[in-house]
């Protein structure tokens, strides 16, 4: 029986460290990170799956990943973890749903972190996907206790939030969730500075009326 679990334990240990891969590849592919800039986690238990610093995505293996307890403790990895595993740590203990966490340096997004620009409820997109209001966390470190304590007051009541100065970081029930989630806030932030350059207002926000209809087809696409 004990050989059985193990066995199950370690396939289950395998899925999380591909889930962590498919999902880092994914951002570079898709532009929202550049090389090793930005990261990934997948929780699992008690456990946390999270990608290695200073390691490009493309060349990520299984063995590369880093696992690590919700106290920050090193089960398994040869590399090590990425320097912002604080603020993933911290969004799981503020966050016990939370099963992904992923963070980019995606450009418009970083643009408006920088700026200190929280974003409204301005594209259907951010209600499809249950993020509704983009916050801006306060500037701190990376990797401090400071940046972890304002993620984690954040992450109690936000899925998606800006860090000053630091890019783009959401939560998910999932990692795609997670990862299409980080889409959603860079497209937010890309529409609100187009419409910055032709002299409108990004702080127009989406009309309450429409959130019934949204919400009703997001289980239908």
């Amino acid at each position: 029986m004990q050989v059985v679990q193990c066995h199950m334990i370690g396939q289950r240990r395998r899925g999380t460290e591909r889930e962590v891969i498919r999902v880092a590849r994914e951002l570079s592919r898709r532009d929202l990170v550049v090389g090793s800039v930005g990261n990934v986690s997948v929780r699992d238990g008690d456990h946390v799956c999270i990608t290695p610093t200073r390691m490009p995505y493309d060349a990520l293996r299984r063995r590369d990943t880093v696992i690590v307890t919700l106290t920050g403790d090193k089960i398994a990895g040869r590399r090590p973890a990425s320097r912002e595993l604080p603020i993933h740590l911290a969004a799981y203990r503020a966050r016990p749903d939370a099963r992904a966490i992923v963070h980019t340096h995606s450009t418009y997004a970083t643009v408006l972190s920088i700026l200190g620009t929280a974003l409204p409820r301005m594209l259907e997109e951010q209600d499809y996907y249950g993020i509704g209001e983009i916050p801006v966390v306060s500037a701190a470190a990376p990797g401090s206790r400071a940046l972890a304590d304002g993620v984690a007051a954040a992450a109690t009541r936000n899925d998606a939030m800006l860090l000053a100065r630091h890019g783009v970081l959401t939560l998910g029930a999932d990692a795609d969730t997670a990862l299409a989630r980080a889409e959603v806030v860079e497209r937010t932030a890309t529409a609100a500075w187009l419409l910055r350059a032709v002299g409108s207002s990004p702080m127009d926000r989406l009309d309450d009326r429409h959130r019934p209809a949204i919400k009703a087809v997001r289980g239908t696409r």
